[in-house]
């Protein structure tokens, strides 16, 4: 009877413990699914962030609609899966605003009014220029994630590369003007046909007439002031020619 009574002791010891290791294993599972489920969620989030940071701030020249609907997309894909994770109200407010986003295009910021240039500051060419880069780098990041196919990333990464061309001769069209200033038209004028090449071959694709325009006729107003200044400048046989009939 005693062995028996030790026995059912030790089985009801064992059942207890087998219980709460049951129990620490559920609980650790538990916590650690919700971790798991959390840093999912902070890595969408940061997804979230990125993707409205280009599609709000990525300026309107660049943001063409084939790239505007992948960005837009995009965040719709990401609030559904944060949905999967948490369905709450605010998420659910969060996915319906985009149909607003969608509806609004960006403002078309060509061409600033010296018609030279697209933007009147060199911080603001800058700026754009930098977001061109950080999308450029997105749809890289998207096509190794699978999230896009090889050739349509070759298409957008065309686009990026013809924006961060044009707004590289923004930057320089804004140093061959301090150049004018500084130097004048017969140092500035080579800087100004050097940037009207590249213009014109990105013109096929960027539609960037009304610029390549402005630099020509920029062009031709220095060409003709340099003629005409060569024209007052005497030659080196004139002075001699004035100096021997002097004599």
């Amino acid at each position: 009877m005693v062995a028996m009574g030790l026995a059912e002791t030790a089985i009801f010891i064992l059942v207890g413990i087998a219980v709460m290791a049951g129990v620490a294993i559920a609980v650790q599972t538990a916590e650690t699914n919700r971790q798991e489920r959390r840093l999912r969620v902070l890595a969408i989030r940061d997804q979230i962030r990125r993707a409205e940071h280009l599609l709000e701030n990525l300026p309107g020249h660049v943001q063409y609609p084939d790239l505007r609907l992948l960005l837009i997309t995009y965040l719709e894909k990401c609030w559904r899966r944060i949905l999967q994770y948490e369905s709450n109200t605010e998420n659910k407010r969060q996915l319906e605003a985009l149909t607003n986003v969608s509806s609004n295009p960006p403002e078309n910021s060509l061409i600033s009014s010296g018609g030279i240039t697209l933007y009147n500051d060199r911080n603001s060419a800058a700026k754009a220029k930098a977001l061109v880069r950080e999308m450029a780098q997105m749809l890289t990041d998207l096509e190794r994630n699978g999230y896009l196919q090889p050739e349509t990333t070759r298409f957008h990464m065309q686009r990026m590369k013809d924006a961060h061309t044009q707004l590289t001769c923004d930057l320089e069209l804004m140093d061959a003007q301090e150049t004018l200033k500084n130097a004048g038209s017969k140092v500035a004028v080579h800087q100004f046909r050097s940037i009207l090449l590249k213009l014109q071959r990105l013109n096929a694709r960027l539609q960037v007439d009304s610029q390549v325009f402005a630099i020509n006729h920029l062009i031709e107003q220095m060409e003709r002031k340099i003629a005409a200044e060569e024209e007052e400048q005497p030659t080196s046989s004139d002075d001699e020619n004035s100096s021997s009939g002097t004599v």
